[in-house]
């Protein structure tokens, strides 16, 4: 009869019984209590502490705020400012894109400073970061200080208008430029 390794050590172990069987039971107890312990309750603990302090953190930005708005709600400019601020950003940032209104603007501007447009080009609107975004390549030729009267022009109108792309090139005494300008609205529905 072949004999069973597996099953020789078992029988041949002494069983526990009585203290012997408290004390290993008690052993097992306390190594599973220390497991659940370090492995489970202590990072938990770390995290409740962590969401606390977040807590704590956002509870007091909200006070500072609340703290602000109640301390400047009583100024009767601090309405007006917030009026006159609202009303400015609904000028840079319309509802619509508005492309003839900018066309007419940028045409306008361009004969205010004596700016030769060669080319205008609108091309398709995308939504970007709930944004629309329509971007116009521009071409023209000017002089130097044209240039610069013209750029200044478009940095100070209402409307927020960014110059993605520049390139300028000198010929015949004159500058041939190519801009790419983006103008930006709210997307409906945002």
């Amino acid at each position: 009869m072949v004999k069973m390794i597996g099953m020789d050590w078992l029988q041949k172990a002494k069983k526990p019984k009585g203290k012997e069987w408290l004390l290993l039971s008690l052993g097992i107890s306390l190594l599973c209590f220390a497991l659940v312990y370090f492995f489970v309750h202590g990072p938990m603990q770390a995290r409740r502490e962590q969401a606390q302090t977040e807590a704590l953190a956002m509870r007091r930005e909200i006070q500072a705020v609340e703290a602000y708005r109640k301390a400047h709600a009583a100024e009767p400019s601090y309405e007006k400012d917030l009026l006159a601020r609202q009303a400015r950003a609904d000028q840079a940032l319309p509802d619509r894109l508005e492309q003839g209104v900018f066309l007419g603007k940028l045409q306008q501007l361009a004969f205010q400073h004596k700016i030769k447009l060669t080319q205008v080009a609108p091309k398709a609107a995308v939504v970007r970061d709930g944004l629309q975004v329509m971007p116009v390549e521009v071409r023209f030729r000017s002089s130097y200080f044209e240039l610069l009267s013209f750029l200044r022009s478009l940095r100070e109108d209402d409307r927020y208008i960014q110059v993605a792309r520049t390139t300028v090139q000198e010929k015949d005494g004159a500058l041939n430029c190519q801009l790419e300008l983006r103008i930006y609205a709210v997307k409906e529905g945002s």
